[in-house]
């Protein structure tokens, strides 16, 4: 067995552990009285699995309740980051994760089906950038900052297709299908409808943007089918782009 197999086994273990730790601090009393009140919150996560992920110091949530999220839907969102030091490989023990938690207005546990797949994907995604060298991060940050993903198509690519974030978007996309029990192409072509929207909303048409979503999905799924064998990846590309 490979240390990278080790490695990707402990870290689907880690985004479930922390999962179901963020689930906790949802459903506890105060916090739920608290964010009735002020509609937001922050809390650092307190876990014994942060004792063993050598590269991840603290874990910060930020829950808000936005209304634009409807109750009857189940709409949620969750989004992360891996904040560390650019080019110091040296602190990254002091880096921490962020997980930002968007919810209904007066929503209840009915919301959280639909919350946990999302976390473990958004978990998975950030412990596997906390697993990467500084340097394989570093080179898609300084080529391409966040602030600066949709500047261009041509970033675009180059941002979805780097080493780190293919990694990191496989890993959390494949985790969860795994938990969705579906198949990982269906979930990654949900990701990238997403990601057509995103670019459309940054003033790009469908037309314009779907030669670079091809482009994203083709290499993602390839690199998926590799690294997960057992993977549900149907054909690559559509019949007309490959």
């Amino acid at each position: 067995m490979s240390e990278q197999t080790v490695k990707g086994r402990s870290l689907d273990r880690y985004a479930s552990e922390l999962t179901r730790e963020t689930m906790h601090v949802l459903k506890n009393d105060e916090f739920i009285k608290h964010i009735d009140e002020k509609g937001e919150a922050t809390v650092k996560l307190t876990s014994p699995l942060l004792d063993e992920l050598g590269w991840v110091r603290d874990v910060y949530l930020h829950v808000r309740q936005d209304e634009k999220f409807g109750v009857a839907e189940g709409d949620v969102m969750t989004h992360g980051s891996y904040e560390y030091t650019l080019g110091a490989p040296e602190e990254r023990p002091t880096s921490d994760l962020h997980i930002n938690i968007v919810l209904p207005l007066e929503y209840d546990f009915s919301v959280f089906s639909k919350l946990v797949p999302e976390l473990k994907e958004t978990f998975r995604h950030e412990l596997e950038h906390s697993s990467q060298p500084t340097e394989m991060l570093d080179i898609t940050h300084e080529k391409v900052p966040d602030e600066e993903i949709w500047k261009t198509l041509q970033r675009a690519e180059d941002y979805y297709t780097s080493e780190a974030e293919t990694k990191a978007h496989v890993a959390g996309l494949y985790k969860k299908a795994k938990t969705l029990k579906k198949p990982a192409a269906e979930v990654v072509d949900r990701f990238l409808g997403e990601t057509i929207e995103t670019g459309m909303y940054y003033g790009y048409s469908e037309e314009e943007i779907m030669p670079v979503i091809y482009k994203i999905r083709k290499w993602w799924l390839h690199y998926m089918s590799d690294r997960y064998p057992n993977a549900e990846v149907w054909p690559y590309w559509d019949e007309e782009e490959g």
